[in-house]
């Protein structure tokens, strides 16, 4: 160490000799030039004197620099000099793989070891964050045909900073981790979703189909080394590990296909869904996870998977349309149970989506009446900024109970107490809530919806009551009514409310109708609805037609079935309404499946896609980071442009009729 201290003790002085050598040779010059300036010129003054002081102050300016590169290199002395030593010598002689460099990531030194894990190592000055990323000391890095872990210590030397990275080999470790993952079980529960509707039409043949689903189950298992365990005529428990669960996932289990191809009668098709859970903790978490998983493949519609996988959760299949299964006995035990969470609330809140329609808001005045014949205090969360929603809330505001009943989000999180209850209609995923802030506010939550559940729901949520099959979140409401608490003495206007909600989601009774949706519009008939009073609820301004022209007039038809329109500029909130009326009405166009309308507002892009049930717009809308409905979907896009967004949906469209294709 000697020879370093003797080294910064040298350095340290105010001037070296090299130094004073410069300094005189300076001084010399700056005579020599005032000589000469006075000979050549026979004048002297401020010309030769400002010369001389610029020449001065240029010599202060090199020795100020001088000596910071000599003070800056004093560290890297100092650690040169020890790597040059005996600890230096055992270090390079480490089998661990390890580097020196600065805080910036520039190699400093390597040993033998990290230099023999390359073809080409990289050398003293060469930027290293690419192979170690210094921000994330711990992570496991591959380098070769082997997996290391970095350790890394920042080590101070003078007033520099450097760090010294030790790589250690986890080869082995990460092979036992892979091979113990492999093997970890995987839980699964597996039902005929529509067995029910089969035997209602073709008794006789149920049997023999389900023997034939039954052999395709367990030939299917048998092939992917599966336990499959039957315990009741139409449900099985599937046991996996982990390594053949990924097998089935890149297959996209394409066993619903097999099962598909089954029909009984006249050609009704046998679907199956699976619900299949691989996370943490003991295998009573993942019986748990499985059967959430199983609930929401049954709630999606059906004839699909629902994979859940960690922390994630993958959807496979669902190429058929929902089957209408609902009936008055569970809409009634389920109003039970909601009217005992209501009655031990101290008040309610009721919310709907962003972007409201007839449907929110007539499901939310619905649910605000059974609210009020629990006793209980209530409010309703609206947009004042929402035109759309506008006259329904003034409709609404005839009654003296709805006066006031009105508030914006700001003001309900201020309602939510300790044990207030929070309902949520016609929406169960919480981004688009119309104030999604409100979950965290809320101690309990009951969603009412019918839309698809495109995941897992809050934590904090008590009771969810999700009907695909269902026309409406007001259908769903209105059997509340009837069934669970036989209501009455509705009021002509919640009557007309909830009404009109079902008329807006069925298209006027034509699409998404079933028994239940006739027996609920029968029920709110005779409660008033579809009085003349109300007819300002389904009349359109005159800018709506000219809005709906600027989508229509640039109409793309796409692979003969597929229509594609778009409007890119100088639209409000209002447009959003517009085109989900274009995608309606642009199914009605001659051979078309399947309609997508873009629209910008504002720094989103939004999409309404609709179909006649030919095409299940909710696969495309899920690859496109939305969901929905078999025949009624939608999705978002930010920061994109309308043709990055036009080039999304429409490989969207194609991959979805390219797997259509691949199936026939």
């Amino acid at each position: 160490m000697k020879h370093t201290d003797d080294y910064k003790n040298a350095l340290n002085r105010i001037a070296t000799g090299k130094d004073m050598a410069v300094y005189m040779l300076m001084g010399c010059g700056v005579i020599a030039l005032c000589v000469i300036w006075y000979a050549a010129f026979n004048i002297g003054g401020w010309i030769p004197a400002g010369c001389a002081l610029l020449l001065y102050l240029g010599t202060i300016a090199w020795w100020t620099a001088h000596r910071i590169q000599r003070d800056a290199g004093i560290p890297d002395f100092t650690l040169s000099a020890e790597l040059e030593s005996t600890l230096g010598n055992w270090m390079q002689s480490m089998y661990l793989p390890s580097l020196i460099c600065t805080d910036t990531g520039l190699l400093v030194w390597k040993n033998d070891a990290f230099a023999a894990c390359f073809n080409h190592p990289p050398v003293q000055g060469d930027d290293i964050t690419a192979i170690i990323p210094l921000s994330d000391a711990n992570r496991r890095i591959n380098m070769g045909d082997k997996v290391y872990k970095a350790i890394s210590t920042r080590v101070p030397v003078g007033e520099k900073n450097y760090i010294f990275v030790q790589m250690q080999d986890i080869s082995d470790l990460r092979a036992s981790e892979k091979a113990y993952d492999d093997d970890r079980m995987a839980i699964g529960f597996i039902t005929i979703d529509n067995l029910q509707d089969a035997m209602q039409y073709a008794t006789e043949n149920v049997n023999d189909t389900l023997l034939e689903v039954d052999t395709k189950l367990r030939r299917w298992a048998m092939k992917n080394n599966c336990i499959l365990l039957a315990y009741d005529t139409d449900k099985y428990m599937l046991l996996l590990d982990t390594k053949q669960l990924m097998a089935c996932m890149e297959d996209r289990f394409s066993v619903l296909d097999e099962i598909r191809s089954t029909h009984v009668g006249d050609g009704i098709s046998i679907t199956v869904c699976m619900g299949i859970a691989r996370v943490g903790g003991s295998l009573a978490d993942r019986e748990r996870a499985a059967e959430a998983a199983h609930e929401m493949a049954l709630q999606r519609g059906g004839d699909q998977v629902v994979v859940k996988n960690g922390t994630a959760v993958e959807f496979f299949g669902g190429r058929t349309k929902a089957v209408y299964k609902r009936t008055n006995v569970k809409a009634r035990v389920f109003s039970t149970q909601l009217c005992a969470e209501i009655s031990r609330a101290s008040n309610v809140v009721i919310m709907g989506h962003r972007w409201g329609d007839h449907d929110s808001v007539g499901a939310a005045v619905g649910m605000a009446k059974l609210v009020r014949m629990c006793g209980v205090k209530y409010h309703i969360v609206y947009s004042k900024d929402d035109k759309n929603t506008a006259p329904n809330i003034a409709f609404a505001r005839q009654m003296d109970e709805y006066k006031d009943a009105f508030v914006t989000g700001a003001r309900a999180a201020e309602l939510l107490g300790s044990k207030s209850l929070l309902i949520v209609v016609d929406v169960s995923n919480s981004e688009h809530f119309e104030v999604p802030g409100l979950v965290h506010h809320a101690p309990g939550i009951v969603i009412v919806d019918h839309h698809i559940q495109p995941k897992e729901l809050a934590s904090n949520v008590k009771l969810a009551y999700i009907e695909p099959s269902a026309s409406s979140t007001s259908e769903l409401v209105t059997e509340f009514l009837e069934f669970g608490l036989n209501v009455k003495a509705l009021h002509k206007v919640e009557a007309e409310l909830l009404f009109s909600g079902i008329v807006l989601d069925t298209k006027q009774f034509s699409k998404n109708t079933g028994p239940r949706t006739f027996a609920a519009a029968q029920y709110l008939r005779g409660q008033g609805a579809g009085s003349p009073d109300a007819i300002d609820l389904y009349r359109f301004d005159l800018d709506d037609f000219t809005k709906e022209a600027r989508f229509l007039s640039n109409v793309e038809i796409y692979r003969n079935k597929v229509a594609i329109c778009s409007c890119d500029k100088d639209t409000d909130e209002t447009y959003r309404v517009i085109a989900a009326k274009v995608s309606d009405k642009l199914l009605t166009i001659k051979h078309v499946e399947a309609s997508f309308v873009l629209v910008r507002l504002g720094d989103v892009i939004s999409v309404s896609a609709r179909s006649t049930g030919n095409i299940n717009v909710q696969l495309i809308m899920e690859n496109c980071g939305g969901g929905g409905h078999f025949d009624m979907a939608g999705t978002q896009f930010r920061d994109k442009t309308m043709k990055e967004a036009q080039q999304i949906v429409t490989r969207a469209i194609s991959a979805y009729l390219k797997s259509i294709e691949d199936e026939e």
